[in-house]
């Protein structure tokens, strides 16, 4: 329909007198207009407009309400800023109230006291943290451990109390407390009496022990002879005569009376001849002994012999009897506590000449367990060729707290053990498990000092020598001056001849464990049965390990790891093709992915199975987590956990995730394993084998 100029000039002035009216002041009429004559309809109003009429094109009725919105606040935190709450219309997009940033607010700091760390609780430095957040500066010290002395064993006597070995730690008041073992009591064995004679010594009847040198022995003195006495009768020039004799009236003791032969005649100067006749008188002559010298091992010696006592002749000439010469024989003599062992070779012709003397330290013990005793076997080597190696038994009790065996390595001064205690776990009562402990020399690192150099050349025949801790640090300090992805050491060999207690202070060979950041050692490292103590590091104690092996070697200490670092056991982080033979791990460790107790990732190398590893650490981590390691691309074979294995998901005794065609052989978990999922006594996921 079509509007006339009419209408529009009537709308037009309409317009114009509601906004006069309005600028007045004065109450005015809805803003819509109607048309004469027009019955609105159709349009829609909006929150902006009234509806349009389809027939007239004039604006009816009232505009529609705003659609209101509102925008939530959100508050502010300690670094992060906030906004206030906002209104507007959905349908038209008009702002009711706007939004508004609110600064963020800062951290509210609460300051805490630095604490020193002990032997066993962990310590921290001064911080602080957030009231109203969790921001912390707060740093962890690890707790030191204990520094130990061993305290000996002193065995009981028949009469004295004895004391078992115990410990104690010099910084502070942990003590493993020396029990008192009682006195053994003599083990008497009874003797006769015997009635004394004139010449031997007699007794009442009496005891002694045969452990020690109590008796009740009292010596009742000879009664000695009641003697006459024999007179002598001189000799005449022809006449014989009797020497002095005597006897005894109560015994058959007598010293008889020997002729002596008539004196001849005598001149007077006493010369054996006769005055009248001038001829020798000697014609019997009075013997006398001439007494034996005995021979001695290095000095002749003489026979009995005989000559007249009045004109010297020789009646029997004494013969020379040559030198014995040595007869050497070997003693050996073993210490109280059976930690030492003297070799003596000693003449049996004279106890004075003694030829050679060493003592020697124990170097191993082996165990022989069962459910019900235990057999120590001391075991010494001497330097001298003319000694022989040693071994002396001595057997123990065994208690069994659910069918597991726990035998302590017995203590041997100036020397650690490989293993300080060892568990068996008996399945079958007549099993006896066989078990060898190696000691050896320590040596304690002050934690600064670095070597020049290693002693050897690196060859199998004559590989470098690791005698100290000053040794190993260089060792880190050449791999740790390395580009990433480097090696070094590559085709060497390495030996260590003493045990090595880090006392606590960090030390890493290789910085890092990922692929990306690994520095490699690629030698070869027979740990020689020696044990590396006191580690308190934030990282393994080989970052990367690949091409060479280690073997023969005990861990003790902590691994508390660093924020942001993976694949962390604790020795091998990252192990790549580098097989691993009896390790034994009892330090413990506390990490976040691809944690082991001796390694935390080994990638996949189906040809070279890692071997004989145990663990008796606590270990603890989020995923991937083992009591041997954590990520696995190899077989194992022979590997036994008795530690406590946690946390969050894939967590198994032996291994957290066994990769796929790898192969657990013979492996054993006897620890407690927990976690939220995918847990598993010997492993949490497992895409490869278990066999028995």
């Amino acid at each position: 329909m079509k509007t006339s100029l009419k209408t529009i000039l009537v709308v037009l002035v309409v317009i114009l007198a509601l906004a006069v009216c309005t600028a007045c002041n004065i109450d005015s009429q809805p803003t819509t207009t109607t048309a004469p004559g027009c019955e609105h309809t159709g349009g829609a109003a909006t929150c902006e407009n009234a509806a349009t009429c389809e027939k007239c094109g004039e604006s009816y009725g009232e505009k529609l309400p705003h659609s209101i919105v509102v925008r939530e606040a959100e508050e502010a935190t300690c670094t992060e800023d906030g906004i206030s709450e906002g209104k507007y219309c959905s349908e038209c997009g008009e702002v009711f109230a706007a939004q508004e940033v609110i600064p963020a607010l800062g951290h509210d700091e609460v300051a805490h006291e630095a604490q020193a760390p002990t032997c066993t609780e962990k310590g921290w430095d001064a911080y602080v943290v957030c009231s109203r957040c969790d921001y912390t500066t707060y740093a962890e010290k690890a707790a030191l451990g204990h520094s130990i002395v061993k305290d000996e064993a002193q065995a009981p006597t028949c009469t004295e109390t004895g004391l078992t070995a115990g410990e104690h730690c010099t910084n502070c008041d942990y003590k493993v407390a020396q029990e008192t073992v009682e006195a053994l009591g003599h083990k008497e064995e009874s003797h006769s009496a015997q009635e004394p004679t004139c010449t031997e010594k007699g007794w009442d009847a009496y005891v002694t022990c045969s452990r020690c040198d109590y008796t009740t022995y009292v010596e009742k003195a000879a009664l000695g002879h009641s003697i006459v006495k024999d007179e002598a009768k001189a000799p005449t020039c022809t006449d014989t005569g009797l020497t002095a004799g005597e006897h005894c009236t109560k015994c058959n003791y007598k010293v008889e009376q020997q002729p002596i032969a008539a004196t001849g005649h005598k001149d007077e100067d006493n010369n054996f001849k006769c005055d009248v006749c001038n001829v020798e008188l000697c014609t019997e002559h009075i013997e006398l002994t001439l007494e034996a010298v005995p021979a001695t091992c290095t000095t002749p010696g003489l026979s009995e012999g005989k000559k007249c006592s009045r004109c010297g002749h020789i009646i029997e000439a004494q013969v020379e009897i040559p030198a014995l010469g040595h007869s050497y024989v070997v003693y050996y003599e073993w210490s109280l506590d059976n930690s030492i062992c003297t070799a003596t070779k000693v003449c049996t012709n004279d106890a004075s000449h003694v030829e050679a003397t060493e003592k020697a330290t124990v170097t191993t013990v082996t165990l022989n367990v069962t459910t019900t005793k235990v057999t120590y076997t001391y075991a010494v080597e001497f330097a001298n060729g003319a000694f022989t190696a040693q071994t002396k038994e001595v057997e123990g009790e065994v208690s069994l707290e659910n069918n597991i065996a726990t035998i302590n390595a017995p203590a041997i001064v100036g020397r650690v053990a490989s293993h300080d205690y060892v568990k068996f776990g008996f399945h079958d009562a007549t099993k006896t498990y066989t078990f060898t402990i190696y000691y050896s020399e320590v040596d304690v690192w002050d934690g600064v000092s670095v070597s020049e150099g290693l002693a050897g050349s690196g060859t199998l025949e004559d590989p470098y020598l690791i005698q100290s801790g000053d040794d190993l640090a260089y060792i880190a300090q050449v791999v740790n001056a390395l580009e990433v992805k480097t090696a070094a050491f590559s085709g060497q060999y390495f030996v260590m001849t003493k045990s090595i207690d880090l006392n606590g202070h960090a030390l890493h060979i290789g910085t890092g464990s990922a692929w990306g950041t690994r520095q490699i050692f690629a030698g070869y490292l027979d740990g020689n049965n020696c044990s590396i103590r006191g580690i308190n590091n934030t990282l393994s104690l080989f970052g990367c390990v690949e091409g060479g092996w280690i073997k023969n070697l005990s861990l003790y200490g902590h691994v508390e790891v660093a924020k942001g670092n993976d694949s962390v056991g604790v020795l091998v982080g990252y192990n790549r093709l580098a097989p691993l033979e009896n390790i034994t791990n009892y330090a413990s460790m506390n990490g976040r992915g691809n944690v082991g107790g001796i390694v935390g990732n080994m990638e996949q190398s189906v040809d070279t199975p890692a071997t004989n590893l145990v663990n008796y650490g606590t270990i603890t981590g989020v995923q991937n987590v083992g009591g041997i390691a954590g990520l696995i691309g190899r077989s194992l074979v022979n590997c036994t956990n008795w530690g406590l294995v946690s946390g969050d998901h894939d967590i198994g005794g032996i291994v957290g995730n066994l990769y796929w065609k790898c192969t657990l052989n013979g492996c054993v978990n006897y620890g407690t394993v927990s976690g939220s999922t995918v847990v598993g006594g010997i492993a949490g996921v497992r895409n490869g084998s278990i066999e028995a």
